[in-house]
């Protein structure tokens, strides 16, 4: 038997809630919190965060899980242009479906919401964001995936940020990030 203390999103009392899982089961979360140097109940916290914030929005998208060598493989295979045409297509239409989806609004604030869930979730980039003098932004983008997957990311938020936000970001790409700099509209 597992209990779980939660905070009520509209309040600061706590629900107990009990669930039943196997002896098998609790083993396994032992072991993995063990390995992450985390307690249980932070890992098991992580894990229904991770399902509110992304899981429950990616079964109902379909999404396809694929690592990371597989990824470089497939975009690799293809010309630049190609890369450039896919991304500014993904991105034409997925980013305000996926701004409405997560947070029922398209605005800068869920787009850095958006690109921050997304990011922590998928494995596409770490990303940071500065913002500078009050004004500028600076989305910075890491990977390990290559010159292409810069090529690719930048055409998907590039474009989506024109189409969605009429932003249009100057963005600089290397073999392992993508900087986008933009002024607040």
């Amino acid at each position: 038997m597992l209990l779980i203390n939660y905070e009520s999103s509209n309040s600061n009392r706590s629900t107990t809630r009990t669930i039943r899982i196997s002896q098998q089961l609790d083993r396994l979360l032992e072991k993995d919190a063990a390995s992450k140097r985390v307690s249980v109940n932070s890992l098991i916290s992580y894990m229904i965060t991770k399902y509110a914030e992304w899981d429950r929005y990616v079964e109902s998208l379909s999404f396809v899980s694929i690592p990371p060598d597989g990824l470089r493989l497939i975009i690799g295979s293809l010309d630049d242009e190609k890369v450039k045409e896919i991304g500014q297509q993904i991105g034409s239409r997925h980013l305000q479906e996926f701004m409405m989806l997560w947070f029922k609004k398209v605005s800068l604030d869920s787009f850095f919401d958006g690109l921050t869930v997304f990011c922590r979730y998928s494995g596409m980039a770490k990303y940071d964001m500065d913002k500078i003098d009050g004004r500028e932004y600076v989305i910075m983008m890491h990977h390990d995936l290559g010159r292409k997957w810069s090529i690719f990311m930048q055409h998907i938020i590039e474009e989506g940020m024109k189409k969605t936000l009429d932003i249009v970001p100057k963005v600089d790409i290397t073999e392992s990030s993508v900087v986008f700099r933009f002024f607040n509209p």
